[in-house]
């Protein structure tokens, strides 16, 4: 178990890698629900397995 208090660096790699795939997914999520709603369940999908 990481002990998040002490060690920053874990921390400050997570946050950085969470920004960056979030500002990528984020917008091709919504771009993809607005053009397709078909495939809203593959986002769906892929939000799912973001947060697992």
């Amino acid at each position: 178990m990481i002990d998040w208090s002490k060690d920053s660096k874990w921390t400050r790699i997570l946050t950085e890698k969470w920004t960056i795939s979030l500002r990528i997914i984020l917008p091709a999520i919504r771009q993809i629900t607005q053009v397709q709603p078909v495939t809203r369940r593959t986002s769906l999908r892929i939000y799912w397995f973001i947060h697992i």
